[in-house]
């Protein structure tokens, strides 16, 4: 294709007539040279229309799975706010069996393994070193054992991650080391 853009058109003043067919001959080679440089401009204008277009399909993908995973988030938030609620029930007053109880302790099992089913961890044990980050520090407890220092003494309330994300974190009460 590129030799058939740069072949020339080759006449001979015989045949041609003199000016008047080197003047057409001269209005039609500019023609060309325009068409091309116009061709040039589309085919740019519209691999960048092309490009942009991708780039916002792909914007497009990342805000959708951005949102449906906030979302998933949110939800499984909610779920742990009750999961709390019913292993507090359990843990203060160790119900009598009866069927009610039997059942609501199969709904609390149920919402486990849900929360475990989308990787989500309880954080915050007693023991575990501090960390601000999935940890929040409600109170300082003096400690004798230089070990302990800034760990967790006392959990009072568990908290959630779910990969590296924390969900909610633990509140804590931290150990710090007094001589």
């Amino acid at each position: 294709m590129a030799d058939q853009e740069k072949e020339e058109i080759e006449y001979s003043d015989e045949e041609s007539g003199g000016d008047e067919f080197r003047s057409r001959v001269k209005r039609l080679k500019d023609d060309i040279a325009a068409c091309r440089k116009e061709k040039e401009e589309y085919l740019e204008g519209w691999k960048r229309a092309k490009a942009d277009y991708i780039n916002v399909e792909k914007e497009s993908r990342l805000r959708e799975e951005r949102t449906g995973e906030y979302m998933k988030v949110r939800v499984l938030g909610d779920f742990i706010d009750i999961l709390d609620q019913l292993d507090q029930a359990f843990d203060s007053h160790p119900p009598e069996e009866t069927p009610w109880t039997i059942g609501i302790g199969r709904i609390r099992d149920n919402l486990h393994a849900i929360v475990s089913r989308y990787g989500i961890e309880a954080v915050g044990t007693v023991g575990e070193v501090f960390d601000p980050r999935m940890h929040e520090a409600i109170g300082v407890e003096q400690v004798t054992d230089e070990a302990a220092d800034d760990t967790i003494a006392q959990v009072l309330q568990k908290g959630y991650k779910m990969g590296e994300v924390t969900l909610r974190p633990a509140k804590v009460k931290v150990a710090k080391f007094e001589i």
